[in-house]
């Protein structure tokens, strides 16, 4: 589950995946969590309307409405991707290095 943070009287331009009424923050909250593309949502309370944002740079003040911003979190299996790579690279790396030094003698 993602964490969010949230803006308070604060709508987004455009950039809408999809919108639909709900009278639940949490069915806000589960459809961005599961829509990759989904960076954050807006709740309209007085209309208990949705919006999920594929972008939520563009925002401007509107009363009644909530900004919940989509917080990115690395998962295990993504920082052990990442160290694998990380591994890989040093060792091509020391390979060509040491190749190129033994290259001239």
């Amino acid at each position: 589950m993602s964490a969010y943070e949230v803006v308070s009287d604060v709508t987004v331009d455009g950039n809408t995946i999809s919108e639909f009424a709900t009278q639940s923050i949490k069915d806000c909250r589960d459809k961005c969590n599961n829509n990759l593309s989904c960076a954050g949502f807006v709740w309209d309370s007085a209309a208990e309307k949705c919006s999920l944002k594929s972008d939520v740079c563009a925002t401007k003040n509107q009363q009644g409405s909530i900004l919940y911003v989509k917080l990115r979190q690395w998962s295990w299996s993504m920082l052990m991707l990442l160290g694998a790579l990380l591994i890989a690279a040093i060792y091509f790396l020391v390979r060509y290095i040491k190749k190129m030094t033994t290259k001239g003698k």
